[in-house]
């Protein structure tokens, strides 16, 4: 999550949707007042090493994010998820309703925010969750890419439906609608820029807020190319049936075309 106070935005961290990408690209334009929350160690030292912003402003004193970023810089690659960021009152997933009962307190001018995330076909959306809990660990501690084989994503595939079908069905909400959730307050509007034209969308957000100048997009997490058509090769009629029923409301909200089984 960050909050620029310098640009005037507000940008929602969503899961599995190119989030860590668009957060260090943010992190050029911030200014010294800006809220960073942190990210993964591993990709905050990525962060540091480019000599852009780092997570600050969230909550801990200015010292402990120091002592921690010095830390980061210096732990050997094997040993760097051994210690993790000073917890403050922002954290990087943090729900829209949240923010503004926790933040809005102490910064009541970021209720007039423009506010954007990104949006992702949830099918896409549950294949890299499902990569993500087979390769994740080897990640974290080494950067590696993370492309878990068709076997190991049918298996976690098999995990994740068993567990959602464990939740009410009508009440069921995912993580990212939970996230992006606006309904508290009829005035809010939410930009959803979609993940298979982020880059541009991105500039064009950017571009509106008065932010000229063109940001790179670093490319974080590297590994499974997910898209509809791989989820078809690893789902059966039924696991899409299934998922079409619980994520009904992702593809009515953010504009995504259900897989229709065989």
């Amino acid at each position: 999550m960050i909050y620029s106070k310098k640009h005037n935005f507000l940008f929602l961290k969503g899961v599995k949707v190119a989030g860590t990408s668009v957060e260090i690209a943010l992190s050029k334009v911030c200014g010294n007042k800006d809220i960073i929350t942190p990210i993964a160690n591993i990709d905050e030292r990525t962060r540091v090493q480019m000599q852009i912003r780092h997570a600050q402003n969230y909550g801990p004193k200015k010292s402990e994010i120091k002592d921690f970023i010095q830390w980061l810089l210096q732990v050997p690659t094997d040993q760097i998820t051994t210690r993790q960021a000073p917890k403050g009152i922002a954290n990087n997933h943090m729900p829209l309703k949240r923010i503004y009962k926790k933040l809005g307190r102490i910064h009541p001018e970021i209720k007039e925010a423009k506010i954007f995330a990104v949006v992702r076909s949830p099918y896409e959306q549950i294949l890299s969750r499902l990569n993500h809990n087979i390769k994740f660990k080897g990640y974290k501690t080494s950067g590696e890419t993370m492309q878990a084989s068709q076997i190991n994503l049918r298996e976690q595939l098999e995990k994740y439906i068993s567990n959602i079908q464990q939740r009410n069905r009508e009440t069921y909400r995912s993580k990212n609608f939970q996230i992006y959730d606006s309904s508290f307050d009829d005035s809010i509007h939410v930009q959803f820029l979609r993940f298979e034209n982020l880059k541009d969308e991105l500039d064009e957000v950017l571009n509106n807020i008065g932010v000229k100048k063109k940001i790179e997009l670093p490319f974080t997490k590297k590994g499974l190319q997910s898209s509809n058509e791989l989820f078809r090769e690893i789902a059966s009629n039924k696991q899409i049936r299934i998922i079409n029923r619980y994520h009904k409301n992702d593809f009515k909200r953010f504009g995504y075309t259900m897989i229709r089984p065989n």
